[in-house]
């Protein structure tokens, strides 16, 4: 079964911690679900797309009715319903930004009662100031990520992360170092390419070696210091995306990373994943990833950019029928030391 989800880990504390990247979209809800069917997929956006609605429904009574009682509900579920009304109403998959850079605004916890459960009120009162901070910057910024704190840790506050830009005309094309006609390579198994020409590598591979040239791994500190300790650099985060988690940022693809289903083993064997194909994946990989509009360039946690990508290729194995997929493992940059 597919369990890859989208994973932050970090290895200055050498603990790791599962998070879904839930980035959503007002014109196409039904690309954020997880699931291992499109009907389940459909089934999930909905979900959460009423969790949306009922949560604006509170709103709208909250300030109609004199303040409503709107309930309860537990810290999890409250950074879920932030993050999706958020992402609804501001996060458009289609605006550029240039000169892009993470931004962070706070706000103080609220209180739990006894139960440990969050008043959704609260949780309203959350939404409007932070609507009422980018009231003038509606079309600057992008992509919000909430942290919200789990253990009610006195004085921690709920972040709302996201990207902050210059707007600008829509994104052009990249030139990047596309597949030429006829590299057509086998999604996977290092099954080497589909003419049989060649009998190594694969298409995560060569999506892999793409992506890193434009890429700078060894990039350092530019201020000119030296000296200092603290120049160093060293990989603290990692995200693990698979290939439902994100909108496809180009037409004639579903997903935003390669998937099949319903394969034979045979079939899987030789499966082949053509250049036009392959270079609309690196286009998606350029837009989410590499570029500095990309939603996933930087690390949420600690703000640092994206350093790697290493593309994955993972199946069902096992089953007489198995569905194949590609997903994308980033290693993000952090300065200083790692303790």
């Amino acid at each position: 079964m597919k369990k890859l989800l989208s994973i932050t880990i970090s290895a200055a504390l050498l603990t790791a911690l599962a998070t879904t990247v839930f980035i959503s979209c007002k014109k196409n809800l039904h690309e954020i679900a997880q699931g291992n069917s499109q009907t389940t997929e459909k089934t999930e956006a909905q979900q959460v797309y009423e969790k949306i609605m009922k949560f604006r429904d509170a709103r709208e009574a909250y300030h109609a009715e004199e303040k409503t009682d709107n309930g309860y509900v537990s810290p999890s579920e409250a950074r879920s319903i932030l993050d999706g009304a958020i992402n609804y109403e501001f996060s458009n998959m289609n605006r550029y930004l240039e000169d892009t850079e993470l931004d962070t605004l706070r706000y103080a916890a609220p209180q739990t009662n006894s139960e440990g459960n969050v008043a959704i009120n609260d949780l309203i009162d959350i939404y409007d100031s932070f609507a009422l901070s980018i009231e003038n910057d509606k079309n600057s910024v992008n992509y919000f990520m909430i942290n919200y704190p789990q253990n009610n840790i006195r004085n921690e506050d709920v972040e709302i992360i996201f990207t902050r830009g210059v707007p600008g005309d829509t994104e052009p094309i990249p030139d990047l170092d596309y597949f030429a006609e006829g590299e057509n390579w086998i999604w996977g198994g290092g099954n080497g390419n589909c003419a049989h020409t060649i009998f190594e590598g694969d298409a995560a591979t060569k999506l892999t070696e793409k992506c890193h040239a434009m890429l700078n791994p060894n990039r350092t500190r530019t201020d000119g210091d030296t000296i200092n300790p603290y120049n160093s650099i060293y990989d603290v985060d990692y995200a693990y995306i698979n290939y439902n988690d994100l909108q496809s940022l180009v037409n004639g693809l579903d997903y935003w990373l390669f998937h099949a289903e319903n394969l034979t083993p045979e079939e899987v064997s030789e499966y082949c994943i053509s250049y036009n194909y392959l270079n609309l994946y690196l286009r998606n990989l350029h837009g989410a990833v590499i570029s500095r509009n990309g939603c996933l360039h930087y690390s949420t946690n600690h703000h640092s950019p994206i350093r790697e990508i290493v593309i994955h290729c993972a199946d069902n194995d096992g089953e007489s029928l198995k569905d194949i997929w590609h997903y994308a493992e980033m290693t993000y940059y952090k300065y200083g030391l790692p303790y």
